[in-house]
């Protein structure tokens, strides 16, 4: 494996037939947030989730994982892209990492019933300069609105949510408890 940037519009990105049911399941499932992020967060986003690749020839790749933001790259017209080239490519390796990438978003996605509250917290969490930089045309004032506005949901529904959830709890874990912090 090897981590590198690969000039978008100079490359042709074709989902492995051994990714493509998880690719498509993918791309049809709903998401919890769908804002509008501007390109330089796209770029920063994508480039902590590299596109896994298999070199086909000079210039076209097949991607079997990490294809989250691929889309978003090219609706923006980004430049490059992050990859991680792979040189094994047996039929076991592509489909079980395909499959793995899919389950791994899956598995880390918020409970539906306190993702909106999480996001508001999460958002409260960031200092407000980096708050700006980071969402762009999607920064306002306010938390609640910011998650209205990625989610797509009413200020009702934002509310509900905090307070079922509650205050943020800390958790301690036990190497804190031991050191005394």
């Amino acid at each position: 494996m090897r981590a590198a940037q690969i000039h978008l519009k100079h490359a042709t990105f074709m989902c492995h037939p051994l990714a493509k049911t998880s690719y498509l399941f993918s791309r049809s499932a709903k998401r919890q947030f769908t804002a509008d992020f501007s390109p330089d967060l796209i770029s920063l986003m994508q480039e902590q989730d590299p596109l896994h690749i298999i070199q086909v020839n000079k210039k076209s790749y097949q991607f079997f994982s990490g294809w989250y933001w691929l889309p978003y790259c090219r609706e923006n017209n980004l430049e490059k892209i992050s990859v991680i080239k792979h040189s094994i490519n047996t039929n076991e390796y592509i489909e079980k990492r395909a499959w793995s990438y899919l389950l791994s978003n899956e598995l880390k996605s918020s409970h539906r019933d306190v993702g909106l509250a999480q996001m508001d917290q999460l958002m409260t969490k960031i200092p407000k300069v980096l708050r700006k930089e980071l969402l762009g045309k999607l920064y306002r004032p306010s938390t609640g609105k910011i998650v209205e506005l990625l989610a797509a949901e009413t200020r009702a529904a934002v509310r509900n949510q905090r307070r079922k959830m509650g205050p943020p709890k800390a958790h301690t874990t036990i190497l804190e408890k031991l050191i005394g912090e």
